[in-house]
């Protein structure tokens, strides 16, 4: 997966569906990756890395320094169309991620990763990009 290149907006209250192309460079066998949303950064000021859309059945975060609960208020609710991509090698593979911003979220650039959790097989962890949350005019 390479950086994502484009920055997205998204007014406050909306959804947004992005397009994750994955592609495996490998001649070993075809893999299962699960993927994560994070938050880890909002306004350019780093924050814990907040997951946003475990996928199931992956109750356990991928890495330590992620924090998660059922009960924590988050800027966004997240989902992949499918989740875990099954990839095989030399081949590409597309998921879409639908970000739900609530009315609660602060307007402003938050910093989001997907995250691959299966990064010591694929040699890279995932890609960052920027969505801006808008306000509602």
């Amino acid at each position: 997966m390479n950086e994502i290149s484009s920055d997205f907006n998204v007014t406050k209250g909306d959804t947004i569906t992005i397009i994750v192309d994955l592609f495996l460079r490998s001649d070993q066998k075809e893999l299962s990756i699960p993927l994560y949303l994070s938050v880890g950064a909002f306004e350019n000021v780093p924050a814990p890395k907040i997951i946003v859309s475990p996928p199931k059945p992956y109750p356990v975060l991928p890495w330590p320094n992620h924090i998660d609960s059922p009960d924590m208020v988050k800027p966004f609710e997240a989902t992949f169309n499918s989740n875990p991509l099954t990839i095989k090698p030399n081949q590409n593979m597309a998921t879409t991620l639908t970000i739900v911003t609530s009315d609660n979220t602060q307007p402003g650039t938050y910093t989001l990763t997907i995250e691959l959790g299966k990064w010591k097989q694929t040699g890279t962890g995932g890609a960052n990009f920027e969505l801006t949350v808008l306000p509602k005019s």
